[in-house]
C-alpha cells in the first residue's frame, strides 16, 4: 500500500489594511479568516477551535467566520470550543452553544496536576476533521483576525491527524475538561 503524498503546509497571515492584500498576494500566502472559513466549510463531522483571546460577538455574532460557524452547525458538524475557563462560561458564549443543543461543546484548560496560571493555554488551533488544520499566532478577536499581523500555517494530511490526536488525548487525560 503506498502512502498518500505529502501536503506542502501553506502559509497564513492576518495583516493591517492598507496591506493585507499586497502582503498575501506578494508571499502568495491566504488570510487566517478564509482559512478558518474553509475549514468549517470543509468539515463533514466535526471542528475544534480553540485560542484563549476571544471576542464572542466577532466569531459567534457577525462577520463572515459567524456565519461559517453557523453553517456547518445547521449541516450537524459538532464544535468543540477551547478558551479559557472565563472565555467558555461568559453568559454570550454559553447561550451560542446551548442554542445548538449539544452540538458546541466548550472546554477550559485544567491541567491537575501543574499549577496553572489564569490563562492556562496559549494555543491557537482549528481542526476540521483530522483531515486540515490550521496552527497559528491570530486570537480569535477583531484584531486577531483583521489588524494585526499574524502568522500559521494550513497543514493538511498526516500532520493535520496529529493535531487531532494531541485534542483527543488531551481531552481524554483531562487537561481540557468540558464546562457542564
Amino acid at each position: 500500500m503506498s502512502k498518500p503524498p505529502i501536503q506542502e503546509p501553506e502559509l497564513v497571515i492576518t495583516a493591517p489594511e492598507p496591506y493585507a492584500e499586497s502582503l498575501a498576494y506578494a508571499t502568495r500566502c491566504r488570510s487566517t479568516v478564509g482559512v478558518l472559513v474553509q475549514l468549517f466549510a470543509e468539515a463533514e463531522r466535526n471542528v475544534v477551535i480553540a485560542a484563549p483571546f476571544v471576542d464572542a460577538n466577532a466569531i459567534f455574532d457577525m462577520g463572515v467566520l459567524s456565519a461559517a460557524i453557523k453553517a456547518a452547525l445547521s449541516r450537524g458538524i459538532s464544535v468543540d470550543f477551547l478558551s479559557t475557563k472565563p472565555n467558555v462560561e461568559a453568559p454570550r458564549v454559553r447561550r451560542f452553544a446551548e442554542s445548538f443543543q449539544g452540538q458546541v461543546k466548550l472546554y477550559h484548560p485544567v491541567f491537575p496536576q501543574f499549577q496553572v496560571s489564569q490563562l492556562g493555554s496559549h494555543a491557537k488551533f482549528c481542526i476540521s476533521d483530522a483531515t486540515a488544520a490550521y496552527v497559528g499566532s491570530a486570537n480569535l478577536t477583531g484584531p486577531g483576525l483583521n489588524q494585526h499581523f499574524e502568522m500559521g500555517l494550513l497543514v493538511r494530511g498526516r500532520p493535520a491527524a496529529a493535531i487531532r490526536d494531541f485534542w483527543l488525548f488531551a481531552v481524554r487525560y483531562k487537561l481540557f475538561a468540558e464546562l457542564m
